[in-house]
């Protein structure tokens, strides 16, 4: 999302509000930033961010991708090949 290419508007300032507070949250924006290199599931994403000690549960990492999908800011896909759940950009 780049500044200057969204609307700010009293309609949609509510939705802003609420993207913006997702986004000052440091494990969404790694989140994003590991979906920016590629398409990955849950588990690849909770293993990566506990290595890196901000998860402890798998749930707390699918919570955290969930919130970004039900903002807009992630897409959900399910692979019928290998029977996943991935998210995208």
């Amino acid at each position: 999302m780049i500044l200057s290419q969204i609307e700010l508007n009293y309609d949609n300032l509510e939705d802003l509000n609420k993207k913006f507070c997702v986004l000052s949250n440091r494990m969404h924006l790694k989140i994003l930033l590991l979906l920016e290199e590629k398409p990955r599931t849950n588990e690849e994403i909770y293993s990566i961010l506990n290595s890196e000690g901000l998860v402890k549960y798998s749930g707390s990492s699918y919570k955290a991708v969930e919130k970004l999908v039900k903002n807009q800011l992630v897409n959900k896909k399910y692979d019928s090949e290998t029977k996943r759940i991935i998210y995208t950009l």
